[in-house]
């Protein structure tokens, strides 16, 4: 018998395949970790773009937050622009990022959040995480224009959320 090598077409159709099996088998962990080192390994860059964000989400509904970084990595190798869609899945990279003193993939994360969220209190969590990073890279200047960024987010909080009609005027008490 004739042993070719597999052609592109045969490729595909096996891809085709095990998304098929993917979407079936939604809650299998072994499965979607083999796809997505399947995608990783074989520099599938579009197919990642697509899978990168279920797959995050996926695994922060499973718990595994301890392989976030690790994941993200191995996403942004693939896709350096790479920023989870959910704005919660990007405050937990960026938490499990600081917990082990790696600030700068920290700022790179919460950055700018706030132009593509619009969740206060999840905002304000974010940014707190921020002005840790920024204390921890020791940019004092950024530290400052963060604080106050937090101060304008907690009292836009505080006039939503509280149920007084003279919470602006009222002394906002700082969460930490």
């Amino acid at each position: 018998s004739h042993h070719s090598s597999p052609k592109s077409g045969d490729y595909d159709k096996a891809r085709a395949l095990y998304r098929r099996v993917i979407d079936r088998y939604r809650q299998d962990v072994t499965l979607q970790d083999e796809f997505f080192e399947f995608l990783v390994l074989t520099l599938r860059k579009a197919e990642l773009k697509e899978f990168a964000d279920d797959y995050l989400q996926f695994k922060v509904e499973k718990g595994h937050l301890d392989q976030l970084k690790r994941i993200y990595r191995q996403i942004r190798t693939l896709l350096p622009d790479f920023v989870p869609a959910s704005g919660e899945v990007r405050y937990l990279i960026a938490q499990e990022f600081a917990a082990f003193g790696e600030y700068a993939m920290t700022v790179h994360l919460i950055n700018g959040m706030h132009r593509e969220h619009n969740d206060l209190p999840l905002l304000i969590k974010a940014y707190s995480l921020l002005e840790e990073a920024l204390e921890g890279l020791n940019k004092q200047d950024l530290v400052e224009s963060c604080r106050a960024f937090l101060k304008q987010l907690k009292s836009k909080a505080g006039t939503e959320f509280s149920l007084s009609p003279d919470a602006e005027t009222s002394e906002q008490k700082p969460v930490f």
